[in-house]
């Protein structure tokens, strides 16, 4: 396979986030080191450039088509983090994280490709949540520090109780003819825990009667390991909250005793985006050492038939084991490995 390309990206993801580390005060900087410590001592988490990858690889394409069709373009990130993303135990080893990468990947790409040279302004309105207090005033800081508008904002808040405000700060109290002005890209990226994700209603408040791109870490494992062990009325009662009742009635699985696969987690959030409206639902796998550890879901409103030509793109150009992404990003870095380790 031909990884170029993804080299790359991965160099110029790399190289920002070490320039933003670098460049902020040393106080912050001492914040972000000692969290990446306690939350990155002795585990990898290489896993996440495909995650990141495939988030900034959507970006250009969503700025460039949507610019065509709509007056607005809004980001949302609804689990934000510190804006940096720890993917292994060295301190260089970071880069940008889902925020950083909404901000500032439009104006790399648009200086690099001239197909994308109109994209340089980026999205007209991005918010990034965050419900940990102290990792979003690092993000805020950041934010302040690399940005030179006023575009971005960032709300330290459970993302389940504040859209329904964003909702009501982006279209008002305007109608669905209003709201088709606009065109946003949601972006969500949970831990694992049951009680980190996203929710039906959240999600249905904001998408309703409205154009939303959806990108979504979908934890199958982890969240089918939570509600396996649940009794047939708690995991009903989960499953309904975070998959909608239309996936709860059709997944039997979802609202008796016993263990829940993570193909049935799988399927109800494609029937739980198809139940809101959308028409394509795609499911990029991000592996581990030992299989899938989650996916990357990928919904849109549309007929989106560009959308084939980029879960093709990510296919091609993403490598899909995780030896050889992470000997990739040890190239990156500076950890050179052999060429035997790919083969």
């Amino acid at each position: 396979m031909d990884y170029d390309r993804f080299r790359i990206h991965l160099n110029e993801m790399h190289k920002e986030a070490i320039d933003v580390l670098n460049g902020i005060s040393q106080f912050y900087k001492s914040m972000v080191l000692d969290y990446f410590s306690r939350f990155c001592r002795g585990k990898e988490h290489y896993w996440s450039i495909k995650k990141l990858f495939c988030h900034a690889m959507y970006i250009p394409m969503f700025l460039i088509i949507g610019r065509k069709y709509f007056e607005r373009l809004i980001y949302i990130d609804t689990h934000a983090g510190l804006g940096l993303a720890k993917v292994g135990e060295a301190e260089n080893e970071i880069i940008l994280g889902s925020p950083l990468i909404a901000l500032r990947w439009p104006s790399i790409i648009a200086e690099k490709i001239r197909h994308y040279s109109r994209i340089n302004d980026g999205f007209d309105e991005l918010y990034f949540i965050e419900k940990n207090k102290n990792i979003a005033r690092i993000l805020d800081y950041i934010v302040r520090k690399i940005s030179t508008n006023n575009k971005a904002g960032v709300y330290p808040s459970d993302c389940n109780e504040f859209l329904p405000s964003i909702t009501t700060k982006i279209f008002g109290n305007s109608g669905s003819a209003d709201k088709k002005r606009c065109l946003l890209y949601v972006f969500i990226d949970p831990f694992g825990e049951l009680d980190n994700q996203i929710t039906y209603e959240a999600l249905r408040t904001l998408t309703e009667n409205a154009w939303v791109d959806v990108m979504m870490a979908v934890m199958a494992p982890n969240i089918a390991r939570g509600l396996s062990p649940l009794s047939a009325e708690e995991k009903a009662e989960y499953a309904e909250k975070l998959f909608s009742k239309t996936a709860l009635d059709k997944i039997p699985s979802l609202k008796r005793n016993g263990s829940v696969s993570y193909d049935d987690v799988k399927n109800a959030y494609e029937i739980m985006m198809k139940s809101l409206g959308y028409r394509r639902v795609e499911f990029i796998p991000v592996e581990f050492e030992k299989g899938i550890l989650y996916y990357m879901m990928l919904a849109v409103k549309g007929s989106g038939g560009w959308i084939s030509g980029y879960i093709d793109y990510i296919a091609k150009k993403a490598p899909q084991d995780y030896e050889t992404l992470k000997g990739l990003f040890f190239q990156v870095v500076g950890k050179q490995r052999s060429i035997k380790d790919f083969y």
